[in-house]
C-alpha cells in the first residue's frame, strides 16, 4: 500500500500536466489571404494572442475544457466559436468578413490664443504672428498695426523704437519677453531686431498689467510671447532689402522621447542704411540731397535653451 502511494505522488505531475493543451489555427479573409496581427483570445480567461505575419496563432498550456474561442480585428467582423481542449494538441481555424462602415462626421474645433487673450477682463490686444509673418519683416511693423498703439522710429535699421500706447510712452511703457523684463535679457535689443519666426504671438497690454507679469508698467505693456517647441523641428529664412539690408534667422530644435529637448537659434541682422537726405553742406552753404555714410548697422544674436 505505501508504495502504490508513493508511485501515486510520483506520477501525480505528469498526470496534471496532461491535462493540459495547445491550441493553434490559421486566420484567413474570404479570399484565402493570411490576417496578420488579429486578436485570439479565450473568452473570460487570460489565454491571449495575436496572429502572426502568415496569420498563424498560437495559445499554449490551456487546462482541459470547453471555452469560447473569439476571433477580433477592426474592419472585420467578430467571429466567436465554442471549442473543447480535450488534446494536447488542438487546431481551430476562422474565416473573417470584411464589414464597412460609414462613420459620422468628426468636427474638432478649437479658439487660437489670440481671441482668448482678448476676451480676458484686462484691456488687451493680441496678435498671433503666423497670420502676419509673410507681411512684415520686424515686429515693430506689426505692433503699429494695433488700435491705440502708435511705433515712431527713423528709416535705419537698428534705431530704437519709441512705442506708444493711448498717449503713454516712454518709461511709462514696459518690454517683456514671455512675462520677463526684455531690458534683464536683452539689454542691447530694441524690439525691431528680435526675429519673427522665434515669436508666437504679441500681447499688448493697455493699461493694467496682469500679476503673471514680470513688473508694472503705468502707460500699458508689450509682451512677447516665444515659440517653446518641444519636438525635433528645422526653421530657417532669409529676407533682404534696399540699402543693403539684410534679414536672417535660424533655428534647430532636438528631442527625443524623455522629453528632453534642445534648441538653438541665431539671427542676424545687417544695413548699410546709406539712404539719402538731405542736410546743410557747410563747405558749399546750402542744403543738399547726399547720402548717409557713417550709420551702418550689424547685429548678430544667438540663444541656446534646454530643458532635462
Amino acid at each position: 500500500m505505501m508504495k502504490f502511494y508513493w508511485v501515486m505522488c510520483c506520477l501525480f505531475p505528469f498526470l496534471a500536466g496532461a491535462q493540459q493543451g495547445n491550441l493553434t489555427g490559421l486566420v484567413q479573409t474570404t479570399q484565402s489571404g493570411a490576417l496578420p496581427h488579429m486578436s485570439v483570445y479565450l473568452e473570460n480567461t487570460d489565454f491571449a494572442t495575436t496572429t502572426d505575419e502568415t496569420g498563424q496563432y498560437l495559445l499554449e498550456n490551456i487546462p482541459y475544457g470547453t471555452y469560447s474561442l473569439v476571433f477580433q480585428l477592426i474592419g472585420y467582423r467578430k467571429v466567436t466559436k465554442t471549442i473543447r481542449v480535450e488534446n494536447p494538441g488542438s487546431t481551430e481555424n476562422a474565416q473573417m468578413t470584411e464589414v464597412s462602415r460609414v462613420l459620422d462626421e468628426v468636427v474638432v474645433a478649437s479658439e487660437k490664443q489670440s481671441p482668448i487673450q482678448q476676451q480676458k477682463a484686462i484691456a488687451i490686444s493680441s496678435i498671433d504672428i503666423r497670420e502676419v509673418i509673410t507681411q512684415n519683416n520686424l515686429l515693430t511693423d506689426i505692433a503699429d498695426r494695433i488700435a491705440g498703439v502708435r511705433i515712431r522710429r527713423s528709416s535705419s535699421l537698428g534705431e530704437r523704437s519709441d512705442i506708444s500706447i493711448n498717449g503713454m510712452r516712454g518709461s511709462a511703457v514696459r518690454f517683456y519677453v514671455d512675462g520677463l523684463p526684455m531690458e534683464f535679457l536683452y539689454p542691447s535689443f530694441d524690439i525691431s531686431t528680435l526675429p519673427l519666426g522665434t515669436i508666437k504671438r504679441l500681447d499688448v497690454y493697455k493699461g493694467v498689467i496682469p500679476v503673471d507679469v514680470g513688473a508694472d508698467a503705468m502707460g500699458g505693456a508689450v509682451n512677447i510671447i516665444t515659440e517653446q517647441k518641444a519636438h525635433s523641428h528645422l526653421r530657417a529664412s532669409y529676407s533682404m532689402g534696399s540699402f543693403n539690408t539684410h534679414l536672417a534667422d535660424f533655428e534647430i530644435g532636438l528631442a527625443n522621447t524623455g522629453n528632453f529637448f534642445i534648441n538653438a537659434n541665431a539671427s542676424y541682422h545687417y544695413s548699410d542704411n546709406d539712404y539719402p537726405m538731405y542736410a546743410l553742406v557747410f563747405e558749399k552753404n546750402r542744403v543738399e540731397q547726399v547720402r548717409r555714410f557713417h550709420d551702418a548697422y550689424g547685429i548678430v544674436r544667438g540663444c541656446f535653451l534646454r530643458d532635462p
